[in-house]
């Protein structure tokens, strides 16, 4: 599938708008006794992958101590792969 320049401007241009919007309203209470969590909440187990691509699960850090566990809130980033043909 090939995506216009112009097209792919657009589709950037909407996604960055929504994010920002969503951004700006922040996190919202939705419910009190299950998902999305909210603050406050215990973590729900999880795995991802380390800066070196290693599998890493939540328990296995909290094993070795308290963490903190930081989601970054920013605006306006995207990957952008544009290939002349």
């Amino acid at each position: 599938m090939t995506i216009e320049r112009s097209d792919y401007d657009t589709i950037v241009d909407q996604a960055e708008t929504e994010f920002l919007e969503t951004w700006q309203e922040g996190p919202k209470v939705t419910r009190w006794n299950s998902a999305p969590v909210q603050p406050g909440d215990s973590a729900p187990p999880f795995v991802l992958p380390d800066q070196t691509g290693t599998a890493v699960s939540l328990g296995k850090l909290v094993a070795n101590g308290p963490l903190l566990l930081i989601f970054w809130r920013h605006r306006n980033w995207h990957c952008e792969v544009i290939t002349e043909v």
